[in-house]
């Protein structure tokens, strides 16, 4: 998975820990995320599903 070097290097990367969350949006693609508290930061958006295997 590619992420921005902006993100990693950042507090809210920090924040964020390890959990990714991922919303399908249906034959579309995905929206892979870290979330912190109550806010969803949007890591990457995955049109053709290969960013990772289920």
């Amino acid at each position: 998975m590619i992420i921005t070097p902006a993100f990693i290097n950042s507090e809210r990367n920090k924040k964020a820990g390890e959990e990714f969350w991922a919303f399908r949006l249906s034959n579309m693609g995905r929206v892979i995320c870290k979330r912190i508290e109550t806010t969803f930061y949007i890591i990457a958006i995955d049109t053709c599903f290969d960013l990772y295997k289920h």
